[in-house]
């Protein structure tokens, strides 16, 4: 667009590379990369979607609960694998009954932490709620490259897509397998909205809003 146009023509070192899947293009507005680590040994990035794609279209993209996280190669520059977190259904989340009327689009990915170099510490919040969750990208099928990654010329509800994918594992995938790590909100004095977390010691989680 015109505004990459004018950053390129006065800024002649800034490099842009097309390393991310074009499916990209189809998430919702400002609900982007909202998770980043590093891998302990510095050699991997991962990046998680805020939110699942509005793919095929807006109205099953907020309904979903899929939602990718990518693994970069920082020596290479480039995407090595792209794994599917499956969100908590929202009510039973935020510790209500089926049909509470919270939308499924409420719940978001807002950090990460890598504990190893696959290994995992994954945010799941909505504005209200925050649990941690352990995962491990060994355990999770790579759909990098697949035909998830596919996207259709003119979209519509019936157009095959990972989103709409109500057992990820009858079509060949395997969700990240998560392990409840901490239940953020059931802590005393926990603000509301916690975007942030890290760990500076293993026995030490430490949170931001």
């Amino acid at each position: 667009d015109s505004q990459l146009a004018s950053t390129l023509a006065t800024t002649p070192d800034y490099r842009v590379r097309k390393t991310l899947p074009k499916i990209l293009n189809t998430r919702r507005q400002n609900r982007g990369f909202e998770g980043i680590a590093v891998s302990p040994d510095e050699r991997t990035l991962f990046l998680a979607m805020q939110s699942p794609l509005e793919y095929p279209t807006r109205a099953l993209g907020r309904a979903s609960r899929l939602v990718r996280i990518f693994a970069f190669d920082v020596a290479s520059e480039r995407v090595t694998g792209e794994y599917v977190y499956q969100f908590d259904e929202v009510c039973h989340f935020v510790g209500r009954a089926t049909g509470c009327g919270v939308a499924p689009g409420e719940m978001k990915i807002s950090a990460l932490y890598a504990v190893s170099s696959s290994a995992l510490l994954v945010q799941e919040r909505t504005d209200t709620h925050t649990k941690v969750y352990r995962v491990d990208v060994s355990a999770a099928t790579n759909i990098l490259g697949s035909q998830w990654d596919t996207q259709a010329a003119a979209p519509t509800a019936s157009t095959t897509a990972l989103e709409t994918l109500s057992a990820p594992s009858a079509s060949g995938v395997t969700v990240l397998p998560k392990t409840l790590t901490v239940d953020v909100t059931a802590l005393p004095g926990i603000p509301g909205k916690v975007e942030g977390i890290a760990m500076p010691r293993n026995n030490v989680l430490v949170i931001g809003n």
